[in-house]
């Protein structure tokens, strides 16, 4: 490596000026090397797309004016009082959290601060879980929030800063001293700890267990990643007149979009150019509006209601209901010159179109709906007695009954 290092500061005629310290290279998965890359098992396939092979990266160089001169029992000083004041930051949160909505909010962001910094996606699903799951933010804000962020450079902790002015606002304290609770409790667990560590650092970073134990950390951000990814496509959904999100897997061509696109990107990364698929996620992007019109579902809401039990997965309801063609030509209904006879049936398992299982859901008895449900997520290109293949349907719902068990199992 030394020979390495000085060949390529011949190379770029570059001495290391005196007083200026190299960082030792660790080698982390993900980080690769030229020098140790396998040729490609496709025989001619870089004649056919050559490309120039990237320089080995230079060995990065700490100017001495820009390094932090902290001892390592300064250091370790620094991460003991940040510590402390951990501790004692969880203990009032336990004692004093449900009188005190802002000190709770902070607590709740120093300990998402603690966890994880460094302003990757894997901080978002713990937001949402100190923040959404306490009741302080909806999910349709906060995925509305997130939205925003995303659209403006930075790292994701900024995203604090406005779930900490949207928790105080709601809950009539000003907004400002949220957002500022929010920056300081997110920031200040990262910037604490890391002028810690570089104390101690220059002591221990020539150990071996040191460097296994940042290639485990490594790993160990692949899974959280991972998992914050999984949490978002969760709750990703959220459709008009709903303050919970669902999981995007209920959109069968969001699941179909996004396979497709992981798998294109795998593809281009490992295959030649003959079989590469630059333009698969841009495609799909731009086919989503098409393809999605055929598993559309519009819930217009006529009446709404609040209650304390609403449907969900698994309940057997009874509900009322008109259906119609687009054009207004009806082909069912519930209703009858002798009145009413409400259809029976357990909902989101299936027995029912999908537009139902999915259109009925988080519905208060009373609620009326009415649903336009695309084909895709109806009877499809199929046509099923008097509703032509390819239909959008339309119907007029009301919820008439939520039936108990004891009630469904005598019927």
């Amino acid at each position: 490596m030394k020979k390495t290092n000085r060949w390529l500061r011949k190379l770029v005629g570059r001495e290391r000026p005196a007083g200026e310290e190299e960082e030792e290279d660790i080698d982390l998965p993900g980080q690769t090397r030229t020098s140790q890359q396998t040729p490609p098992p496709h025989g001619r396939s870089e004649e056919l797309h050559p490309s120039p092979v990237p320089p080995e990266p230079e060995p990065r160089i700490v100017p001495q004016d820009r390094m932090l001169d902290f001892s390592w029992k300064l250091g370790t000083v620094i991460i003991v009082a940040f510590f402390l004041s951990f501790t004692a930051v969880m203990v009032l949160r336990g004692l004093i959290a449900e009188n005190n909505l802002l000190f709770s909010f902070f607590a709740n962001m120093y300990l998402a601060g603690t966890i994880i910094f460094g302003g990757g996606p894997v901080v978002i699903p713990l937001l949402s879980e100190y923040v959404v799951a306490e009741g302080w933010v909806s999910a349709r804000d906060f995925l509305i929030g997130l939205a925003i962020q995303q659209s403006f450079p930075g790292p994701n902790f900024n995203f604090a800063v406005y779930l900490g002015a949207l928790t105080a606002a709601n809950a009539g304290h000003s907004s400002a001293l949220g957002a500022l609770l929010g920056f300081l409790g997110i920031f200040a667990p990262g910037l604490i700890t890391v002028h810690g560590t570089m104390g101690i650092w220059s002591a221990v970073r020539g150990l071996r267990w040191v460097k296994s134990l940042l290639r485990g950390i490594n790993a160990a951000a692949v899974g959280l990643i991972y998992t914050a990814v999984y949490r978002l496509w969760q709750v990703g959904f959220v459709d008009e007149g709903y303050e919970q999100g669902t999981s995007l897997a209920l959109e069968p061509w969001m699941v179909v979009i996004t396979a497709t696109s992981y798998v294109g990107g795998y593809c281009d990364f490992y295959t030649p150019f003959t079989m590469r698929f630059d333009l698969l996620l841009p495609l799909g992007i731009a086919l989503a509006p098409i393809v999605a019109a055929q598993d559309s579902l519009k819930i217009d809401i006529v009446n709404r209601l609040s209650c304390a039990k609403k449907t969900k997965v698994g309940d057997n309801i009874a509900v009322n209901y008109n259906g119609t063609l687009t054009d207004g030509t009806p082909f069912d209904s519930s209703y009858s010159e002798d009145g009413s006879s409400p259809f029976t049936f357990p909902l989101g398992i299936g027995m029912v179109i999908r537009g139902w299982d999915l259109g009925l859901l988080d519905m208060c008895v009373g609620e009326q709906r009415i649903l336009t449900i695309g084909p895709g997520l109806a009877y499809g290109n199929e046509a099923v007695g008097p509703i032509p293949a390819g239909s959008t349907l339309v119907f007029e719902t009301e919820l008439m009954e939520i039936i108990e068990e004891e009630e469904a199992s005598d019927e």
